[in-house]
């Protein structure tokens, strides 16, 4: 029996909040966004999201729209204060428990190499590597190191070329960046 793909998302929410709790630094509305983003393009999970380069790297709103409705049901516990979204499980989460069982059954060696590869990070190093990687599948003319940089530069001038180097490094290391871009 094939279960409603909202659910189903809101049941990977709440098993990345699950398993975000024992990494260091907090889960905010950012880093759930970009995690889903390489959850969705560096290892090929279909989610159904359709993601575009905004402001802060890959972004869709239905990702808001999962998480308000995690939230209302009692999925998520959203809160907001000085800085910034903290997201937690839920009272509620037994009862979406049925769809993290599911996602964790069809996914969970991609879902715990993410959360192994990524759950360490801030959201501003995931903005990083989200936007490296968005660059790298989605614009023509990207094909070297150095064509990644810069464009990542153009767009996003507060990451040093440095931490740039590293971030791609580390996407390569991952098997999630083309070989063409290391040094």
């Amino acid at each position: 029996m094939m279960s409603d793909p909202l659910l189903k998302r809101v049941g990977l929410l709440a098993e990345i909040a699950h398993q975000k709790k024992d990494k260091r630094g907090r889960l905010g509305k950012t880093a759930m966004q970009k995690l889903l983003y390489l959850f969705q393009e560096a290892y090929q999970v279909p989610l159904g999201y359709r993601f575009s380069l905004y402001t802060y790297g890959p972004y869709d709103s239905q990702v808001m729209n999962d998480l308000d409705y995690a939230n209302a049901i009692g999925a998520l516990a959203i809160q907001y204060n000085e800085e910034g979204y903290r997201i937690e499980l839920g009272l509620q989460k037994d009862a979406i428990e049925r769809y993290r069982k599911e996602m964790m059954g069809e996914h969970g060696d991609a879902l715990n190499q993410l959360i192994q590869n990524y759950g360490e990070l801030n959201a501003r190093q995931l903005e990083l590597r989200a936007t490296l990687l968005y660059i790298a599948n989605e614009e023509d003319g990207v094909s070297t190191r150095h064509d990644l940089i810069q464009r990542l530069t153009s767009l996003k001038p507060k990451y040093p070329d440095q931490e740039i180097g590293h971030a791609i490094d580390g996407l390569i290391d991952n098997g999630h960046l083309r070989q063409s871009f290391s040094s």
